[in-house]
């Protein structure tokens, strides 16, 4: 994976980290309203009574499309914008809860993500290339670490657990798509990647079944 790649994955607020992981979600939500206007900005979508402007939407666009192959204008925007709402949501149940992220958490990352970079490249240099600021990567930033902190509140390693049965099946996926030894022959590294998989699996189910709950309680409409 590029160092760009990485950055941009690492600012993108679909991405969360859970339990030591990185997972991305969304959530397709059905409502619809026509469109409205806040100061000179249209609004695409209010959560909690909370505005989604459509620049916040056409700079969201722009990083699944860094991240992602697809070509449909439509299907991103729409991705997007389900995956500001769930952002929105989370954020606002993080807040409700007191969750809070200090300055230093913030640099810490920061430091974290450029100890990844190559000798060959710097962190401003990929801030540039993402066309960012260093002040919009913070914001961005402190919003991931509070998502991630209230996330592990309401989900715990306890909740994850990785059958054989399930083990079994992750195996027999991956043998299909490449020579394998039986599951009994394969080095234990191999399994432990495995078991990861489901893991990750499970967890990226707990978080849909989490913003999908959240979502029927709160008060959401889109204009797309």
């Amino acid at each position: 994976m590029s160092n760009q790649r990485r950055l941009i994955i690492s600012i993108g607020l679909v991405v969360l980290i859970v339990a030591g992981g990185w997972f991305a979600f969304s959530y397709f939500g059905q409502s619809s309203v026509g469109n409205q206007q806040s100061g000179d900005q249209q609004v695409v979508a209010t959560v909690n009574g909370e505005s989604i402007s459509q620049q916040e939407l056409d700079v969201q666009v722009e990083r699944l499309k860094q991240q992602t192959n697809s070509t449909s204008s439509g299907q991103l925007e729409e991705q997007a914008l389900e995956q500001l709402v769930s952002n929105v949501l989370v954020r606002q149940e993080a807040e409700k809860e007191g969750i809070e992220i200090t300055d230093e958490e913030i640099n810490q990352e920061i430091e974290s993500l450029k100890q990844s970079f190559g000798e060959d490249t710097s962190y401003e240099e990929q801030l540039k290339a993402a066309g960012m600021t260093q002040k919009e990567h913070k914001e961005l930033l402190k919003e991931q670490l509070l998502t991630n902190k209230y996330l592990e509140t309401q989900i715990s390693e306890d909740q994850i657990e990785v059958t054989d049965e399930q083990l079994q099946q992750a195996y027999d996926q991956m043998s299909t798509q490449q020579d394998l030894p039986s599951l009994e022959k394969i080095d234990e590294q191999m399994k432990e990647q495995l078991r990861s998989q489901v893991a990750q699996q499970q967890q990226r189910q707990l978080i849909q079944e989490l913003i999908s709950s959240l979502r029927e309680e709160a008060d959401i409409e889109t204009s797309l």
